[in-house]
């Protein structure tokens, strides 16, 4: 299968320290009428001769050409490549559970590179199947379809948004946690996260792409009404 990004050819890969540090903050969102993802776009980059990272704006995903696999990563420099390798190599039409999760499993084992903390989400639009596919040390693990919701990368107290307020619902009302979510995780973790943001929304096999600005209206105005409702309940003036 071929690859808007082409993985490495060798059955182990190695990764050198230089290269993007994905500093990166990612949430998931299963719906009642599809999937909802949401990634911020800093990206460190560090190399022998600049060993300080330095940030910019980048992408945090990758997918196939037939837009049958999605990989949003997270982690050190190597998870970049496990996702590349993902969408080269695992059959994004496999039916049997057991066997896509055991392809990606063995994907993410050919990078030889030791893992501190590699987390790669993978999703088939055409299913609406995510799972999340960990990396720590040589060996990789994949956990069971995503039926809730979810957060990866750096720990930011905003995942408490994801975890306490997250409810079944249509995918344009959990945009607005998705965006309170992503934008006070970039307020606690300026050095981690921000750039803007990535949102994809995945319905009936397909999905839509959109990059907002850290400072977008839509962003500022589901900030403020968040912050308006915790002065008002939890810090009401006497």
């Amino acid at each position: 299968m071929s690859s808007s990004v082409l993985a490495p050819p060798p059955e182990m890969i190695e990764v050198s320290a230089e290269g993007e540090l994905q500093v990166t903050f990612q949430v998931a969102m299963i719906g009642t009428d599809g999937l909802l993802i949401g990634s911020d776009r800093k990206a460190a980059t560090r190399t022998f001769s600049a060993p300080d990272s330095q940030s910019q704006p980048g992408d945090k995903f990758c997918t196939n050409d037939e837009g049958t696999v999605l990989c949003f990563f997270a982690g050190g420099p190597q998870a970049k490549t496990i996702a590349n390798i993902i969408t080269v190599e695992c059959d994004p039409t496999e039916d049997n559970i057991t066997t896509w999760h055991h392809s990606l499993r063995t994907a993410a084992e050919k990078v030889k590179a030791r893992s501190v903390g590699d987390e790669i989400l993978v999703i088939r639009p055409h299913m609406l199947d995510i799972v999340l596919v960990s990396k720590r040390d040589i060996e990789a693990t994949v956990g069971s379809p995503l039926t809730e919701k979810l957060c990866t990368g750096v720990y930011a107290h905003s995942r408490f948004f994801v975890e306490h307020f997250w409810k079944l619902a249509p995918l344009s009302e959990l945009r607005k946690l998705m965006l309170v979510t992503l934008a006070y995780a970039a307020q606690e973790r300026p050095e981690s996260v921000g750039d803007g943001f990535d949102i994809f929304t995945i319905k009936n096999g397909n999905y839509e792409r959109e990059t907002i600005s850290s400072d977008a209206e839509e962003v500022l105005k589901a900030v403020g009404k968040m912050d308006e409702f915790i002065s008002r309940n939890l810090f009401p003036m006497a």
